[in-house]
């Protein structure tokens, strides 16, 4: 198993409402493609950051790969802790640290992170070094490598994400903003996570640009096996490429399944206040006309265009 989440909580400050509330959770560190989905304050950032330990649970347990990385727990380690003091402790011969009752196994956080790759909404936050090249080097010296084999990994790296060789010495800010996202994510890569987790990476995107990115993620998927979880808004997306589809509503998990099965119960779908894809839109449509006939409603412009031709659409 690769994340697993049990009875997670989280809020962002003692007064603050749950922003996670006792979610539970699985994802396997090969070849899932997930969607996270939710309106604005559902807790959908909250969770990725959750997932590679940017933010510590108010409550519950993280597991990443078999191993605990984060526990909460009441009391049963009479951990020796003062109000707003970070102090070591060992536990089980393990090197942890606490704050209050929150136990984290500090020497398997960064181990946590090369399993974990996290791409932020936008770039400029991921970004800092002086030239491409410099900036996508910086993960894999940051986890041991030497100035050579982390060179080698960040060019392999780049040419994986599709940027060209004469942008490597340029300033990453210098870039277009379809470009900027690419070094991000050839950053991630470098370090060779077995998950890599994008939020909105489609946003700000032109079509062009957008299928590009897409394109880019499902190559990477096919080529190495890994797991892609990306948050997004954006229900074309959704429909055209997710294998599989999470809803947060309000902090709570209340969707996790397939994307057809949620995409077609359109009760559902409103009461989570999401749309369906143009494609699938435009189908109900046609439909309701008689001009087509569909057993699965179609959800991408390629399925359309199947159903339109008279053909079926392949679960």
């Amino acid at each position: 198993m690769g994340i697993n989440f049990q009875r997670v909580n989280y809020k962002y400050s003692y007064n603050a409402p749950l922003t996670l509330k006792e979610v539970n959770l699985d994802i396997c560190e090969k070849n899932e493609f997930i969607c996270i989905l939710g309106h604005t304050g559902s807790g959908k950032s909250t969770l990725v950051q959750n997932m590679n330990a940017l933010l510590l649970p108010t409550s519950g347990q993280i597991t990443v790969f078999n191993k605990n990385v984060i526990k909460v727990v009441k009391h049963p380690y009479k951990l020796n802790t003062k109000k707003n003091r970070l102090k070591y402790n060992f536990i089980d011969n393990k090197k942890i640290f606490a704050r209050g009752n929150k136990v984290i196994y500090s020497s398997r956080l960064k181990e946590l992170r090369k399993h974990i790759g996290l791409v932020f909404q936008f770039p400029e936050y991921q970004l800092f070094e002086s030239t491409v090249l410099k900036d996508v080097m910086f993960g894999p010296k940051n986890f041991g490598l030497s100035d050579d084999a982390a060179m080698k990994e960040a060019k392999k790296a780049c040419t994986i994400v599709g940027l060209p060789k004469d942008v490597l010495e340029k300033s990453p800010f210098s870039l277009s903003g379809g470009q900027m996202r690419r070094v991000a994510i050839a950053g991630i890569i470098a370090l060779n996570p077995d998950v890599i987790v994008l939020d909105e990476p489609t946003v700000g995107l032109d079509p062009k640009g957008k299928e590009e990115l897409m394109n880019l993620l499902v190559n990477i998927q096919k080529e190495t096996s890994k797991t892609i979880i990306m948050i997004t808004h954006d229900m074309n997306v959704v429909g055209k490429y997710a294998k599989r589809v999470i809803v947060m509503d309000q902090g709570n998990l209340v969707y996790d399944g397939n994307k057809r099965d949620l995409f077609e119960d359109i009760e559902r779908l409103h009461k989570f206040n999401l749309d369906l894809p143009t494609s699938a839109n435009l189908a109900v449509k046609l439909k309701e006309k008689g001009l087509i006939n569909y057993t699965h409603l179609p959800l991408s412009k390629e399925e359309l265009e199947t159903v339109i031709l008279g053909g079926d659409i392949n679960e």
